[in-house]
């Protein structure tokens, strides 16, 4: 059980990318949310079966956090950072 908090710092504008994967070896829970500089929820975009997006709508570092309940193996996090399009 817990969490772990990844942060990412990113100026108003940028959009943000993120892909995780988790390699379940039991049958534990899982799951990820994003909150912005101020501690809210960000909403997300499914860019693609296993990649979220969204924009950042004010400067500061946003937090991808990951928690498991009872969960046994691995969780990859990748993210990239564009420019507004």
């Amino acid at each position: 059980n817990g969490k772990h908090e990844i942060p990412i710092k990113v100026n108003e504008g940028q959009v943000i990318n993120i892909s995780i994967k988790f390699k379940k070896q039991n049958g534990g829970g899982y799951g990820y949310h994003v909150l912005n500089p101020k501690g809210d929820l960000v909403g997300m975009t499914e860019a693609d079966e296993r990649e979220m997006t969204f924009t950042a709508h004010e400067s500061g570092v946003y937090h991808v956090v990951v928690t498991g309940d009872d969960l046994r193996g691995g969780i990859t996090v990748k993210w990239t950072i564009d420019e507004t399009k």
